[in-house]
């Protein structure tokens, strides 16, 4: 088989399937802002204290960003992947259960903490199966999922908004509930 029917091949693969994990994440990384306003009356808490549990997640992220992609390369990018998807999906599901400012704190800084590594890490996974000229390319692929996951965020939060009241839960907590589920899925 030549070289260029081998990487179209993987390609075709491989690159739907690591754009979709992106757009995931990318709809968890939003959809906090798109339930602002009935999460902050939800939980009561101030506007103040819900931009410190929006900015604590990129402390955590930040924090373990480097020691993640460490781990990475000694356990191997698609267990490592497949760890930091599962674990994020579990915070987000339990974001839907926070009830006051200081476990929202809490749930978001591991949030960060679990995500962190995600995207370096699927960049590295593509240098172990693309060439370094075609590396670009498929980057620019990947990256681009995340427009669509903001789009698609939008679209879900208000969809499953309209569930307020569903069995008891307020509509905020759906979108986490609901949301948090695909990335356990994948990373399974």
């Amino acid at each position: 088989m030549e070289p260029a029917a081998i990487s179209k091949k993987i390609t075709a693969r491989l690159l739907p399937y690591i754009a979709f994990l992106y757009l995931i994440c990318y709809v968890d990384k939003v959809n906090i802002g798109n339930v602002h306003t009935r999460m902050v009356q939800g939980i009561g808490i101030s506007e103040q204290k819900f931009a410190l549990c929006t900015s604590v997640f990129f402390l955590g992220f930040l924090l373990f960003e480097i020691p993640s992609n460490c781990f990475l390369k000694i356990i191997g990018a698609r267990r490592w992947i497949a760890r930091i998807m599962i674990s994020w999906g579990i915070c987000t599901l339990l974001i839907g259960s926070a009830s006051s400012f200081s476990s929202l704190f809490i749930l978001r800084l591991l949030l960060g903490i679990s995500e962190a590594g995600f995207y370096p890490g699927i960049i590295y996974y593509l240098t172990m199966w693309f060439t370094e000229d075609q590396r670009a390319s498929r980057i620019a692929m990947f990256s681009s999922s995340s427009a669509v996951g903001g789009f698609v965020g939008g679209m879900l939060a208000y969809g499953i908004l309209q569930m307020d009241g569903f069995l008891g839960i307020q509509g905020w907590r759906w979108v986490f509930l609901l949301e948090g589920i695909p990335s356990i899925v994948m990373g399974l």
